[in-house]
């Protein structure tokens, strides 16, 4: 799993844009005490436009004047009523201590390097039973019998729920919000746990469009081809190109076409690049990040 760690700023717009062409999904960070920012909505349209799944992570939990409720409102003006809830936090500002997992029907509070699992407090299972109702019925559209046996008044089984989200999430039926405070980590680790199990794969992006109008879809053992979003000139290492593998396995001295210029191009040095830090690779399959 990679992560395209973007600045949010005007400034850096043109970045976030090239970042999201390399991904399966973008995750809105909104603060909750100020809600989505007019670089939120911009960034929410570009994501739209491309066809990327989208999820919310509602932030700042502990700050003074907090209000999750009010956010949630903000969000379902601007973005619609796709988005919905799959964590609720419990309490706010200097007594938040924890999120309600809606999709499992648990509580998690972080307490020093551990994540303690709870059951969800009693004066909040009225709330967190209606959530789950919601996120039941945005869910359900991506499955045309289970939202039939969802308007019969059937509940839908765990399991079902949770087959459902990944399709749900991947077709932009459903825009899960999840809820936190990097800060503390409270509702951090369940959400990077929820990353892995429900954001979507690179399968379920689509084919990549090429300048000249080719089509080349996602293959782990097709032909290499790689998608240049972003290049930078580095005054000690040259020009460095960010790729995102296509199809196929990138290795080092591999001879590819540039369907810009239709003139051939050999791959040097293959790096993995974290931060400043830079690491050799031998081999760079299909879905992964790499720069050249």
């Amino acid at each position: 799993i990679n992560i395209v760690d973007t600045p949010g700023y005007v400034d850096f717009i043109g970045d976030a844009i090239a970042g999201m062409e390399a991904t399966e999904m973008a995750l809105f960070v909104v603060d909750a005490v100020s809600g989505p920012q007019v670089q939120t909505v911009k960034l929410w349209k570009h994501a739209a436009e491309m066809g990327i799944a989208r999820a919310i992570f509602i932030n700042r939990m502990d700050k003074e004047h907090a209000d999750f409720d009010a956010v949630m409102v903000a969000l379902d003006r601007e973005f619609g009523h796709r988005v919905g809830a799959v964590q609720l936090p419990i309490g706010s500002e200097h007594e938040f201590k924890g999120v309600v997992d809606i999709i499992r029907m648990k509580a998690y509070h972080h307490e020093g390097e551990a994540e303690q699992v709870l059951d969800i407090p009693a004066e909040m299972l009225s709330t967190a039973e209606a959530a789950r109702d919601k996120l039941c019925e945005l869910v359900a559209e991506a499955d045309d019998a289970l939202m039939e046996k969802y308007l019969e008044g059937e509940r839908l089984s765990q399991e079902e729920l949770e087959t459902l989200l990944d399709e749900a999430i991947a077709q932009g039926i459903f825009i899960p919000v999840f809820v936190g405070s990097a800060a503390t980590l409270q509702g951090v680790e369940d959400l990077m746990d929820e990353i892995v199990t429900f954001f979507p794969q690179p399968t379920a992006h689509g084919p990549l469009i090429t300048v000249d109008g080719q089509e080349v879809p996602f293959s782990v053992e097709g032909d290499v081809a790689v998608h240049v979003f972003k290049t930078l000139s580095d005054p000690y290492v040259g020009r460095l190109s960010f790729v995102k593998v296509v199809s196929g396995t990138l290795t080092p001295n591999v001879e590819l076409l540039n369907s810009r210029t239709g003139k051939k191009e050999r791959v040097g040095h293959i790096l993995k690049l974290i931060g400043k830090d830079s690491v050799d690779m031998t081999a760079v399959p299909a879905g992964d990040i790499a720069v050249l």
